[in-house]
């Protein structure tokens, strides 16, 4: 009998534990989980997105003949006045030998080097290279920058190729002989200011000069389709442009807004803005805002990155009205709770928790919302909503993505 009760106990608690296992594993299983992101500190943007016209002080030099030209300097190279830039002759073969003179004289050069330094001229042609580009980094000038970069190790192979073997006295004669079969009926064509040499045209520039900046109407900055003709390699008409050179220093953008954006700049002198193409930001100089009714015509100055925008007419800018700094949370995790707007917080052992926020700024898809008051550095902080304190959220917690289906108090996955 004793033996029959014992195991009666025995299988009892085997199902009990059954049981409790069962249980356990239901709420686990109803346990759900959800993706989770970690506060930072951030910034929050209120801005307007814009097309910008772009108006630049641009002297382009005409041909004062028909015939082919070589150029001697590259789209974009920053030059001083008085700078030969290109060289016009009335025959092609004139042309390619210019050409072959430019290569020659480059060679020259840098076995003069060789012999001075010691070193090998591929050496000395990356050396040159490495200063251009300390430069272009100096100067910001990011485009050019990589095309260099890039183009190391071909542009010596091109310079170089068949010249290798050659003396320097036997490349000066070379050079001579050349230059012997040198139409003397040529036109050489300079520099007539400092600026960055452009050979890009689109056939707005005499329709957005700086002389008519101030007479600049709304309907003035319609954008309009153009074609960019480059005249590198090309025959060019007397008549015809060459190049131009622009004023790397000052440069407008001119913008039409509707009435409630050019509410919000109006009291403005300077405007923050973000150039899309290369995300960088700067500040503009706001030299007029004019009232069109329904729209307005905003004209900023700007003092930097032509050089990314050399040949461009119209820019997408952000036009950057406000900035807030401070703890970052999405738009979508913030819900509404108990009558507080906050977001659910899972703790290290997957609690969740609800931290109301109070929000210093916001767009549509962020907000940055306060720290509250903290006794120690690292701390949780205090807000104060309608006359009562409440912890809200700090650096590093991990906020739940999606808050729907969400309790305080609830146990994660």
């Amino acid at each position: 009998m004793a033996k029959k009760k014992k195991k009666t106990n025995y299988l009892n608690f085997i199902l009990l534990l059954v049981f409790v296992s069962f249980i356990i594993y239901l709420v686990d299983n109803w346990r759900i989980t959800k993706d989770t992101y970690t506060v930072r500190e951030g910034i929050v943007e209120n801005s307007i997105e814009a097309e910008a016209t772009i108006i630049k002080d641009e002297k382009t030099v005409y041909s004062h003949s028909s015939g082919n030209v070589s150029f001697y300097k590259e789209n974009g190279e920053k030059l001083k006045a008085g700078i030969l830039v290109a060289e016009q002759f009335n025959d092609r073969n004139s042309k390619d030998i210019s050409d072959e003179i430019s290569v020659i004289d480059k060679v020259i050069e840098i076995k003069n080097n060789e012999l001075i330094t010691g070193k090998s001229s591929e050496k000395i042609y990356n050396e040159e290279t490495e200063k251009n580009i300390q430069n272009m980094i100096f100067d910001e000038n990011y485009g050019s920058l990589l095309e260099t970069v890039s183009n190391m190790n071909s542009d010596f192979t091109d310079i170089y190729s068949g010249y290798e073997n050659y003396s320097i006295q036997e490349l000066t004669e070379l050079k001579a002989s050349l230059n012997a079969n040198v139409s003397s009926d040529s036109i050489s064509y300079y520099s007539p200011r400092g600026g960055l040499v452009s050979y890009c045209f689109d056939g707005l520039e005499q329709k957005y000069t700086l002389d008519r900046l101030e007479s600049l109407n709304i309907n003035d900055i319609k954008k309009v389709d153009y074609e960019l003709v480059n005249q590198v390699n090309s025959y060019i008409q007397q008549g015809d442009p060459v190049f131009k050179i622009v004023d790397n220093y000052k440069w407008y953008l001119a913008f039409e807004l509707d009435s409630d954006s050019a509410e919000l700049v109006m009291d403005n002198k300077y405007l923050k803005i973000r150039l899309k193409k290369i995300d960088k930001t700067l500040y503009g100089t706001v030299t007029s805002l004019e009232d069109y009714g329904e729209k307005s015509l905003l004209v900023l100055m700007v003092d930097r990155y032509l050089y990314e925008y050399l040949d461009d007419r119209y820019i997408n800018v952000d036009l950057i009205l406000k900035e807030y700094k401070g703890l970052k949370v999405t738009k979508a995790s913030m819900t509404e709770y108990e009558g507080k707007t906050g977001v659910f917080v899972s703790d290290a052992n997957k609690v969740v928790k609800f931290r109301p926020l109070k929000i210093i700024g916001e767009n549509s898809e962020y907000a940055i919302v306060e720290e509250g008051d903290k006794i120690s550095i690292g701390s949780r902080g205090r807000i104060l909503i309608d006359e009562k304190l409440y912890y809200t959220i700090k650096t590093y917690d991990s906020i739940i993505e999606n808050p729907d289906k969400i309790y305080d108090g609830q146990i994660l996955r």
